[in-house]
């Protein structure tokens, strides 16, 4: 799997191994949901773009490697 999106879904919390297993992800497409914080996406290495707009979270976690794009 290397997209995914979840966008428009009335999401509210994201369960912390949600992406467990998805070392492939590249593109996340998380927008206008109800998030208000997002699980350790450190496990996430091949993640180059997230995209978390329409979103009520008040922090993002430590992204390693760096994104190439973040909205």
């Amino acid at each position: 799997l290397e997209r995914l999106d979840l966008s428009h879904n009335g999401l509210r919390t994201l369960h912390p191994m949600a992406f467990r297993g998805s070392a492939a992800l590249e593109l996340l497409l998380l927008p206008h949901n109800q998030l208000t914080d997002l699980p350790d996406p450190s496990f996430l290495l091949s993640l180059r773009h997230l995209n978390v707009s329409g979103n009520a979270l008040v922090a993002l976690p430590r992204l390693h490697p760096p994104l190439e794009t973040l909205d």
